[in-house]
């Protein structure tokens, strides 16, 4: 009777246990069900033309940790578009910190450091993002 018992709550154990493990499993996954969403109503906007909308939902993700290259450049693209400069200076400081050669984001960057007389740093941008402005 005794280890009828015991095997009882071994077993009642074990089964809390893979209860707990599985629930942990569930909200560890829900981030990543909240970014999905969000991208999806980013690229929805952007299909619509709504572009405020597309550039909040990009820089949800950011905000929420997610830093890929393909999310940063949208993120300043449909923020250049929905005139949320603010935005766009800043992302553009992320872009160059990961060494991403974008156009949209070299021209932000050389604006940020010509308004700052940063003239070394501009030159420097320039020639490193040359190939992708037309000669003058």
């Amino acid at each position: 009777m005794r280890n009828l018992s015991y095997n009882f709550f071994v077993q009642l154990k074990m089964r809390i246990f893979v209860l707990s493990l599985v629930g942990f499993v569930f909200l560890l996954s829900f981030p990543a069900i909240g970014a999905s969403g969000q991208y999806l109503v980013a690229t929805k906007a952007a299909r619509n033309n709504d572009f405020d909308l597309a550039s909040k939902n990009y820089l949800s993700l950011i905000k929420h940790g997610i830093s890929e290259t393909l999310i940063v450049q949208e993120a300043l693209l449909f923020s250049v578009l929905a005139n949320d400069l603010d935005s766009a200076l800043k992302l553009s400081t992320i872009i160059e910190q990961q060494s991403v050669r974008f156009p949209t984001a070299g021209l932000i960057s050389l604006v940020r450091l010509f308004n700052k007389r940063k003239l070394t740093k501009f030159r420097t941008c320039f020639l490193n993002m040359k190939k992708f402005y037309p000669d003058i």
